[in-house]
C-alpha cells in the first residue's frame, strides 16, 4: 500500500468507525429505554399537555354547552 493509497483510505475508515460507534451508541441506547416501565399518567407530563383520560377542548366546550 503507497501512501496516496494511505491518504486516501485513511479518512474512510476514522469516518466507517464513527459511524460503528454512534450505530452502536444507539442500539444501546434504545435497549436502555425499552426496559423502562412506563409511571403513573400524570407523572411526568408537561404543562399544557392534555392525558388521554380527559376529553380534548372542543369536546368539553360542547358538553358544557347542552
Amino acid at each position: 500500500m503507497s501512501a496516496d493509497d494511505l491518504i486516501v483510505a485513511v479518512p474512510w475508515l476514522v469516518f466507517a468507525a464513527g459511524l460503528a460507534v454512534i450505530g452502536w451508541r444507539l442500539a444501546a441506547g434504545r435497549g436502555r429505554r425499552r426496559e423502562r416501565r412506563p409511571g403513573p399518567p400524570g407523572k411526568g407530563a408537561r404543562p399544557g399537555d392534555r392525558g388521554a383520560d380527559r376529553p380534548a377542548s372542543g369536546t368539553a366546550d360542547r358538553e358544557s354547552t347542552r
